[in-house]
Formats: C-alpha cells, sequence, structure tokens
C-alpha cells in the first residue's frame, strides 16, 4: 500500500486501515470522522490531482477565487454516512491546470463554523471573501490577518473545533 500514488486511493486505503484498526480494537462504534485532502503537484506540467474528504479548497487565479470540488464524506467512522450507508468508502480524484503564483488555500471547517459572541457562524460566504481579499498580500501578511480576523471574529466565545488554514503559493 505504501507505493499508492492515486488521491482517491490514499484516501480510501487511510479509510479503510482506520476502520480496520478500529474494529480490531472494538472501538468501531465511535461517532467521528477525520476530514482531509491529498494533493499531488506536478510542477512540470502546472497540474494538481487532489482527492478531498470534506476538506476545504479554493483557487485563486488572477484574483478570481475558484471553489474546488470535494467528496461529501469523511475518512472514518462518520455516524450519519456509515451507519445509513455501509458500503465501501468511494472517493473522486480531481485534476486542475494552475499557473505560477496562483493561491492554493486549503481548510478544515474550523474557521467557518466558529462563532461569535452573537452566536453566528463564520460561514462560508464570509470565509470567501477573507481569502479573496488577501490574496495578493505577502504570505507572512496573509497569516497575519487570518489570523486577526478569526481572533476579533471569535471574540470571548470559546473555539470549538480545529482551526487548519494553509495558503500555497504554487509555481
Amino acid at each position: 500500500d505504501s507505493q499508492i500514488t492515486e488521491p482517491k486511493l490514499i484516501l480510501e486505503a487511510l479509510h479503510n486501515r482506520l476502520m480496520e484498526q478500529l474494529k480490531s480494537e472494538g472501538s468501531d462504534s465511535i461517532d467521528d470522522g477525520l476530514d482531509l485532502i491529498v494533493v499531488l503537484q506536478n510542477k512540470k506540467e502546472k497540474t494538481l490531482k487532489y482527492s478531498s474528504a470534506k476538506f476545504l479548497a479554493h483557487l485563486v487565479k488572477k484574483s478570481e477565487l475558484i471553489p474546488l470540488d470535494c467528496d461529501m464524506q469523511s475518512i472514518g467512522n462518520s455516524a450519519l454516512l456509515r451507519r445509513r450507508n455501509p458500503k465501501p468508502i468511494n472517493m473522486t480524484t480531481f485534476k486542475l491546470h494552475y499557473e505560477n503564483n496562483d493561491m492554493l488555500y486549503l481548510s478544515s471547517d474550523g474557521y467557518i463554523d466558529q462563532f461569535n459572541s452573537a452566536k453566528e457562524k463564520y460561514n462560508l460566504g464570509r470565509y470567501r471573501q477573507l481569502i479573496s481579499s488577501i490574496s495578493e498580500k505577502k504570505i507572512t501578511d496573509q497569516k497575519e490577518t487570518v489570523a486577526l480576523e478569526f481572533d476579533l471574529w471569535k471574540g470571548d466565545s470559546e473555539q470549538i473545533d480545529d482551526v487548519i488554514l494553509i495558503g500555497l503559493i504554487l509555481k
């Protein structure tokens, strides 16, 4: 299995191994899943092949924000999916072309699901506006803006989930 290079097959193998491990430990009733993405870059062809298990991905090309497709299923034992639909997981590999200096943003749902003091979620629309507005800034300035925006939004509210946001300049 260590020779797998197709993104969808990597996620499917990870899911199968995780489910086997949970079952062998008697933990197969755990109601949790893992949202993640596998991205393979071919610099020569300027292509990305990826497979996404509910992980947010956006490409910014010349100031145009392009939401990337994903499969709406998690890896692991997501109760809703696994109990209602016990068939094997089937992920998708997507392929896209990029140009030098395009920005790729990968994010968990923790940022968009964060509540403020008024009990409002940050939401996907606000998130997309944020990454559109920062995409042409220096990467260090982007990091600072994203962190400040999150802290201002969250205020005194408790952080409800992990927050992962990765911005990559594609070459």
